[in-house]
């Protein structure tokens, strides 16, 4: 990862452990914009892409086995993501398309 994704990646982690913090991104209506900007008053520079590559990373590898309780969570081909990732500015990022 590039030092801006490893900077996006410490927000996330920041996120993981900040209850605070946590409340204020889990609105709806948060933009990738303003998740940007609320992380630089953190201090953590990143740019959407940054963000993008560092949730990929913080999902998991496609290649790594699954765990016994992620095997019991797949069904009828679901997508599954390895972290508990509950933002909602996350598909945002992902699937820019739908959730513009």
């Amino acid at each position: 990862m590039t030092t801006k994704a490893n900077n996006a990646a410490a927000f996330l982690s920041r996120l993981d452990a900040d209850a605070v913090l946590r409340e204020r991104f889990k609105e709806e209506d948060v933009s990738v914009a303003n998740v940007l900007d609320w992380a630089r008053e953190y201090g953590f520079e990143f740019t959407k892409t940054d963000l993008k590559e560092a949730i990929v990373a913080k999902a998991g590898s496609p290649n790594e086995p699954l765990a016994e309780e992620e095997l019991q969570a797949v069904s009828g081909g679901a997508v599954l993501l390895r972290e508990n990732i509950e933002f909602p500015f996350v598909k945002k990022v992902l699937f820019p398309e739908r959730y513009s």
